[in-house]
């Protein structure tokens, strides 16, 4: 047997190989790609009203704030307890907004936005 006459055939006599399917054309297709563009907001927002974008509403907006205490207003009042502040001083901390954590809210929707903590 010529193996260059016939070259998809099997020489072992087990099973025979057939030729690769003859090309054939695909259908044209038209691919339109589109993207909807993903905006990372990086919010610098510390203890002051911050100018951004609300992720809910998609408004410019000037946060709102409230203060509410966090983990530096209780070390600080502990601190003062344990100097001897046992009188009512120790509580100083919590009247202290510079001594309390932040939380930012869209005053459009009333959203938590961010939570500036102190420590």
């Amino acid at each position: 047997m010529n193996i260059d006459k016939y070259p998809y055939m099997d020489t072992t006599g087990m099973a025979a190989t057939y030729p690769p399917p003859p090309p054939y054309m695909q259908p044209h297709e038209t691919v339109v790609v589109t993207s909807v563009p993903t905006v990372v907001v990086r919010y610098n927002c510390t203890d002051t009203p911050t100018i951004t974008v609300c992720p809910a509403c998609r408004q410019n907006i000037t946060t709102r704030i409230e203060r509410s205490p966090g983990l530096m207003t209780w070390l600080l009042c502990g601190g003062l307890a344990l100097v001897g502040c046992i009188a009512g001083c120790c509580l100083i901390p919590f009247c202290v907004g510079s001594c309390q954590d932040v939380d930012h809210y869209c005053p459009n929707c009333n959203h938590h936005i961010y939570k500036y903590k102190r420590m």
